[in-house]
């Protein structure tokens, strides 16, 4: 058994792999940018890292963005809990 954030990682020659669901990530984004681009670049780095995307537990941005529509797209075609912060002035 391992338990791991690493996508690739067997330790052993069978591995029961646990992936934590640890992970935040902290998104922003220019109002407009299509969700394409937005999942694009978290792919690519989540490859470059070797982690998988089921060790995310949420998304947060910026409530300003809240009704931006690659947030409201990302909030249906995924699972994951999605945050806004609000802003203090």
């Amino acid at each position: 058994m391992a338990v791991t954030l690493d996508k690739s990682l067997s330790p052993f020659d069978v591995t029961c792999r646990l992936l934590p669901r640890i992970l935040h990530l902290g998104i922003g984004c220019r109002r407009g940018t299509p969700l394409e681009a937005v999942e694009e670049l978290v792919l690519t780095e989540f490859n470059r890292l070797n982690l998988d995307l089921r060790c995310v537990k949420a998304i947060a941005s910026v409530d300003l963005k809240k009704m931006s529509r690659a947030y409201l797209l990302l909030l249906r075609n995924i699972i994951f809990l999605l945050i806004f912060i609000q802003l203090m002035n």
